[in-house]
């Protein structure tokens, strides 16, 4: 027992429990699919999901990479950073030579404000499928 306060140990580990998982839910819980995109005729798709509910406005954004519908590499898009929903997704459509599971790539543009004036900045992130084959 602490001196001076009428709580033992086990209900102290309990009330020292409930804000971590609290926080656990509040960092990395509560997954929002942001965007899903299908590549037309080919069986590539990404999927983008905002996990936790940010701090500050602070998010954890991943990106699945998936063939098939399952998931075959997953990414980051942001990692504790500010997160804006303005996302263009370009597909590599150059299959001529019939290789198409080496000529798929996706490119990804994020435009973001970095600050309260408006000035953007932008990220682009490049994933090719055939590095998963």
């Amino acid at each position: 027992m602490l001196k001076g306060l009428n709580i033992n140990k086990k209900l102290l580990k309990r009330l020292t429990i409930v804000p971590i998982l609290f926080i656990c839910y509040v960092l990395f819980l509560n997954p929002e699919v942001i965007l899903e995109e299908q590549c037309p005729n080919k069986p590539y798709s990404l999927t983008i999901v905002k996990h936790g509910t940010g701090i500050f406005d602070k998010k954890i954004v991943l990106i699945y990479y998936k063939i098939n519908g399952k998931t075959v590499a997953v990414g980051d898009l942001v990692f504790f950073e500010n997160f804006d929903r303005d996302i263009d997704v370009t597909w590599d459509t150059n299959t001529d030579d019939g290789t198409w599971w080496i000529d798929k790539s996706a490119h990804l543009t994020m435009t973001y404000a970095k600050n309260f004036k408006g000035d953007l900045d932008k990220k682009d992130i490049d994933f090719d499928y055939g590095t998963v084959q």
